[in-house]
């Protein structure tokens, strides 16, 4: 059951992607008045589910077309409608210099600009990303509830901690950037999860709401015709949100 209904969460992603595309236009100009609706009506939790706050039903977002053009963003019920910081840093500098860029522009260049980024977060990076949040998202993981099993990490590996994923991190933070981040004896304590860790991974564990689900992750960097192969598989739910991921990813260049 757990593949079957994955499986088709992830192939209903693709419709989506594509409405995006077209959807996220309208949701970008009414941008502040769905935040503000939003936020009066649910507030997301410690445990990454949404609830309604008081003196609000759920069945009457559905009515409302705000309600909708927020499911076709990536900022949630936050004000940065062009990502966090580390998101085309260099460019969000060279176009619009040092700061908080999600003020009132003036000039029809830098709104045009402002709009292309704020379309590569949303649109393109995380199409539908408030829809999956609202209707698959499942919350956290359950304490106690977590079962993990490993494939022997890489030898030189520094992968040691149980909550750590295998994964692509970048320079920049997160998934962005140019150049691989690895772990080092000089890496703080809160900073292990920002980097690369190569190995595989399998973890069952009942989320928030319930439900006993997985995830599987696995990631390699190897050389391929003189070149750098980067690979990150990723199928199942966040263990830390509960929301279904799938990332299929193999990079081929000249340096890590």
């Amino acid at each position: 059951m757990n593949t079957i209904l994955y499986i088709s969460i992830i192939l209903f992603g693709f419709i989506l992607r594509a409405l995006t595309l077209f959807v996220y236009v309208v949701s970008f100009f009414l941008r502040v008045k769905i935040v503000t609706f939003n936020n009066k009506r649910f507030q997301d939790t410690p445990n990454r589910v949404f609830e309604m706050k008081d003196g609000h039903k759920e069945w009457k977002l559905y009515f409302s077309p705000y309600f909708w053009l927020f499911c076709f963003t990536c900022n949630g019920l936050d004000k940065t409608y062009s990502g966090p910081e580390p998101f085309m840093r260099e460019q969000k500098q060279r176009w619009f210099g040092p700061g908080n860029i999600d003020l009132p522009h003036k000039k029809l260049k830098d709104k045009l600009r402002y709009f292309w980024i704020c379309y590569r977060w949303n649109a393109l990076r995380n199409p539908h990303w408030a829809f999956n949040e609202w209707f698959f998202r499942e919350g956290k993981w359950k304490e106690g509830t977590e079962k993990v099993s490993y494939c022997r990490p890489l030898e030189g590996s520094i992968y040691k901690y149980w909550d750590i994923t295998p994964q692509l991190k970048w320079d920049e933070g997160n998934d962005m950037g140019k150049v691989l981040r690895f772990q080092t004896i000089d890496t703080p304590q809160n900073e292990i999860w920002q980097c690369t860790h190569e190995g595989k991974k399998k973890i069952t564990f009942t989320t928030h709401k319930g439900h006993k689900r997985f995830m599987y992750a696995f990631c390699k960097v190897t050389t391929l015709f003189n070149k750098q192969l980067i690979i990150e598989h990723q199928f199942g739910w966040n263990w830390w949100n509960g929301i279904p991921v799938f990332h299929f990813k193999h990079i081929l260049r000249k340096t890590i």
